[in-house]
């Protein structure tokens, strides 16, 4: 898009121009043509130091300085050819080269270093408005994608609940004429519903966050008593059923933090739940203890499938899962690390991930704090 827009701009310049991806000639107006004598020779896609080799007599002393400064590392580079005499052009060559983005470059010949810097100033003054119109494109798309998403999650989730209420409901009322197969059947219904509506509320939180609606109000908590405790009582039942070692342990005097209560509990509650997920033996530990620097460290630590170092770059990615399609293992749409991430950037909590494939994860949450006491004492508990 930024250089579709560039293009007119370049146009209307009369000193000749390229635009080169790397070396390939992607754009080339008229002065470039009437300078090198191009005619009516076809020079998109054709390499930019191959046309260049017969305007400088192919002297490829010439011909490697073009190279390397096209493929330099630099945004801007400015430099003079001299001792042209012998093409009968001028004796002295000026060339601005400028990165357009990370793929677009361009080249642009001048006899005039003034006019050079004059051009590098309207260069740029035309990349910032462009790239400025770019940005708020982008917002739009974002507004609009979030939009979308609100609107269509509580299409999903009014219906849903209403159903679930009612086969609920229903359950209650045959209680004691329901065979064993039916009660799987409520049962299945049961965690169908809950999957979709977690999915959805997902989906609203992350949409709030995409368009900045989301309500902030952060307060004095205990992270123990007033978050952690009532989740992990939610996820005992799972555990258990899953045999694993499902405990906690507190090495802190004071757990006291200063957050948004509803985004800590989310956040709280979506490692916690990654954890019971991908872990099918073994353990799921979580600690709290007090950092030397004063900050308040809570530790959760599985025995899991772990994450594999080519994965855990995009681990923060919306609706990315190391396993794709069909057939992957494990349930989820890969939202709830996401909007973890962005949940703890806005109450300024350090998230860390350490991992190994087949051997676990480790996730770490570091609270910003200077009142917790120097005294330790230890409590700990098993989920039984």
């Amino acid at each position: 898009m930024l250089i579709n827009d560039l293009l007119g701009f370049f146009s209307r310049l009369e000193e000749p121009i390229f635009i080169l991806n790397k070396e390939t000639i992607e754009f080339v107006n008229y002065p470039a043509n009437e300078f090198f004598k191009l005619g009516n020779t076809q020079v998109m896609g054709e390499n930019f130091l191959s046309i260049l080799l017969p305007f400088f007599n192919s002297k490829l002393n010439f011909i490697n300085i073009f190279k390397q400064k096209i493929n330099s590392s630099n945004d801007s580079e400015l430099f003079e050819i001299s001792d042209l005499g012998f093409i009968n052009k001028t004796d002295k060559l000026s060339v601005s080269i400028n990165k357009i983005d990370n793929t677009y470059t361009l080249v642009h010949f001048l006899t005039n270093s003034l006019e050079i810097k004059n051009l590098n100033k309207n260069f740029e003054r035309e990349k910032l408005i462009l790239n400025e119109k770019l940005k708020k494109s982008m917002n739009v798309a974002n507004e609009m994608k979030a939009v979308f998403l609100n609107q269509v999650s509580h299409e999903i989730r009014t219906p849903l609940s209403a159903m679930l209420s009612f086969a609920s409901l229903i359950k209650e009322e045959l209680q004691e004429h329901i065979p064993s197969d039916l009660e799987t059947g409520f049962e299945v219904i049961k965690r169908g519903g809950d999957r979709v509506i977690r999915t959805v509320d997902l989906m609203l939180n992350m949409s709030e966050v995409l368009t900045n609606t989301f309500k902030f109000h952060p307060q004095k908590l205990n992270l123990f008593e007033d978050v952690f405790y009532n989740i992990f009582e939610k996820y005992k039942n799972i555990a258990k059923d899953k045999k694993l070692n499902f405990t906690y342990e507190i090495h802190s005097n004071n757990n006291d933090v200063f957050a948004d209560e509803f985004m800590l509990v989310q956040i709280v509650d979506n490692l916690m739940n990654n954890a019971l997920k991908f872990t099918n033996s073994g353990e799921v530990k979580i600690l709290f203890y007090s950092h030397p620097n004063g900050n308040l460290i809570m530790e959760i630590s599985d025995t899991g499938i772990g994450i594999s170092e080519e994965f855990i770059k995009n681990l923060y990615q919306p609706f990315s899962q190391e396993e794709q399609g069909v057939l992957r293992k494990y349930e989820g749409n890969g939202l709830g690390l996401s909007l973890t991430k962005k949940y703890c950037e806005i109450n300024k909590i350090d998230l860390r991930v350490e991992s190994l494939k087949n051997v676990g994860t480790t996730v770490y949450l570091e609270f910003e704090k200077n009142f917790i006491d120097s005294s330790i004492k230890k409590t700990s508990a098993v989920a039984n």
